[in-house]
């Protein structure tokens, strides 16, 4: 599912299905498994993406970085943050 998030490019349940095989037959039952593991208090983001961070960025170690950054509250309640490397 992290891969049908990334390929993408969508916070959009729906956007994903063409990412991920799966033998469900109607749109809300992927959609419930991925609510489900979106809720999944045992997925540590932080053991995912900085190790993925930290070797996307390794390659720079010797020359500048410039990031772009832009923020969307979603629904007054979340704030979603994108960081973005220029090249």
């Amino acid at each position: 599912m992290v891969s049908a998030l990334l390929c993408s490019q969508e916070l959009n349940l729906a956007a994903w299905e063409p990412y991920v095989h799966s033998r469900a037959t109607k749109a809300q039952s992927s959609e419930r498994r991925w609510q489900r593991f979106m809720d999944n208090c045992r997925i540590r983001v932080t053991a995912i993406y900085v190790p993925l961070v930290l070797a996307a960025l390794s390659g720079w170690n010797q020359q500048r970085l410039y990031l772009a950054s832009d923020t969307t509250v979603l629904w007054d309640r979340f704030c979603m943050i994108h960081l973005s490397v220029v090249c």
